[in-house]
């Protein structure tokens, strides 16, 4: 199920491309538009133990289900 998201919702993404599916949980939307969607999310840690931050957009007619995360 695809839900209406705004800027700043806790969101969780799955994607299908072809045969590779992607799982982003949960990611912070950055951006919307009408074929596209932008998250952030932690990508794990580096050596250092920080946290990786990556930004990702990600096609609309890409994602399988995308839920907002309370």
């Amino acid at each position: 199920m695809i839900e209406k998201v705004e800027k700043g919702d806790l969101v969780i993404v799955r994607t299908m491309n072809g045969t590779k599916e992607a799982i982003y949980q949960p990611c912070t939307v950055l951006e919307t538009s009408e074929r596209n969607i932008t998250v952030e999310y932690c990508a794990g840690t580096d050596k250092n133990g920080s946290g990786k931050i990556k930004t990702e957009t990600i096609s609309r007619r890409d994602i399988v289900s995308l839920q907002l995360r309370a």
